[in-house]
């Protein structure tokens, strides 16, 4: 009976913890953010994106990203090869919006120790004028609002703030089952970047000084551009801010497979790059050998027909689910109140089921066993040998040519 009722109480404070990590994040949204200082000018602020492939809503982020609000800035792209499909999309919104509305480049020299995308931001930080103080971060499938620049600038007005980010969630209206999965696990995994302070490179901003004070000179060694400079800031004495209300909706679907491949290399990059990833896998494994814990202890009770055991084992899984469930709805209240505040709309995320919950967990523990053992990464057709953090060797560069629709997020 002792074994039950510890495996009881550790259910529920391990489910109790998870949901705690969620409520902070939900305070988040709930802080309202500072404002500018009266008076005091904007820094020159450069955009940069990295472009490899033809994504799906890339007209949509580049017309949002020339349409910002922000007094002084400009919009950099470092384009993987001349044939790219991504410059179909650069002709339409230069059309729109005129021949200077975008810079364009063509990935000159790809290092093969690094990951692609970070080859195209060093370029593209190493052609930026010397007056650009502040440099923006953003990737090819963000909806970003006309306020997002400069609510990301904001905190930098505080000179103990090197960087701010974006939040990333996921909210489609196509609810298949690979969809509702990643939904879920964003839910959780943004709780856990949000408690580490680590940035998110798909809407991200960073000192130029920062940049410039070793920075680059790491991403040229790494596979990942934002996990890694969590790290780094942290080493410089400088914090990183949250910026609520520059949450970037994610409104594409997602097969099984490719949410499985995608949560994946997530969680690779964790395990390279974050000062956290200890605390990740222990919360993994501990939750999955807690369950194994019980349903062993259920078994037995089952088996020796000991009914009050089996009803207090079997009551504890709903209980555990709810406790988690009642703060992951609050946050997808909260994320929306947020994201109506600046004049879109995102559809709710219906309530994950049991099912739901145990697909969930068994991804995290999936994700974290490969982390753990893999050794080669494919990203958007591109093979890496990965030999350490900063171990990255890239296999077999060739061109973009195909359409995809999430396989950037095959992982081998």
């Amino acid at each position: 009976m002792i074994q039950i009722l510890a495996v009881i109480l550790a259910t529920v404070a391990y489910a109790w913890c998870q949901a705690r990590l969620v409520r902070l994040l939900r305070d988040r949204y709930a802080t309202p953010s500072a404002n500018w200082p009266d008076g005091q000018a904007w820094p020159k602020a450069a955009i940069v994106l990295s472009l490899r492939g033809n994504d799906p809503f890339l007209i949509q982020c580049l017309q949002n990203l020339v349409c910002q609000d922000y007094p002084n800035f400009s919009i950099h792209l470092i384009v993987d090869s001349e044939s790219d499909p991504a410059w179909i999309a650069i002709r339409t919104v230069r059309e729109e919006f005129g021949e200077d509305c975008l810079n364009a480049s063509v990935l000159r020299e790809r290092l093969p120790t690094c990951g692609l995308k970070n080859s195209s931001l060093i370029q593209a930080i190493e052609e930026l004028s010397d007056d650009c103080e502040v440099v923006a971060f953003v990737d090819a499938d963000a909806i970003t609002p006309p306020s997002w620049l400069r609510h990301l600038v904001t905190p930098l007005a505080d000179p103990k703030v090197g960087g701010t980010t974006g939040v990333r969630w996921f909210a489609s209206q196509h609810q298949g089952f690979g969809t509702r999965l990643r939904c879920f696990w964003n839910q959780f995994a943004a709780a856990t970047i949000f408690r580490s302070e680590t940035p998110w490179g798909g809407s991200m901003v960073l000192r130029r000084s920062v940049l410039d004070s070793g920075l680059t000179d790491r991403w040229s060694r790494t596979l990942s551009d934002d996990v890694s400079t969590s790290r780094h800031l942290k080493r410089s004495g400088l914090s990183l801010v949250c910026v609520p209300e520059v949450t970037v909706v994610n409104h594409e679907s997602i097969s099984i497979r490719d949410c499985i491949h995608f949560v994946c290399r997530q969680t690779l990059m964790l395990k390279l790059y974050h000062p956290d990833w200890h605390y990740v896998m222990a919360m993994t494994l501990g939750g999955t050998a807690l369950r194994v814990w019980l349903l062993v202890l259920l078994a037995r009770s089952m088996w020796q027909m000991d009914l009050v055991a089996t009803a207090s084992l079997i009551a504890v899984l709903p209980l555990s689910r709810h406790i988690m469930r009642f703060q992951v709805t609050r946050l997808d209240r909260a994320v929306r109140a947020k994201v109506q505040e600046t004049g879109r709309e995102i559809p709710v995320n219906p309530l994950p089921s049991a099912i739901e919950f145990l697909c969930t967990e068994i991804l995290f523990l999936t994700s974290v066993l490969f982390a753990l053992t893999a050794r080669s990464i494919l990203w958007r057709g591109i093979r890496y040998q990965i030999d350490g953090p900063e171990g990255i060797y890239m296999q077999n560069y060739q061109p973009y040519q195909r359409i995809s629709t999430d396989a950037d997020a095959t992982v081998i």
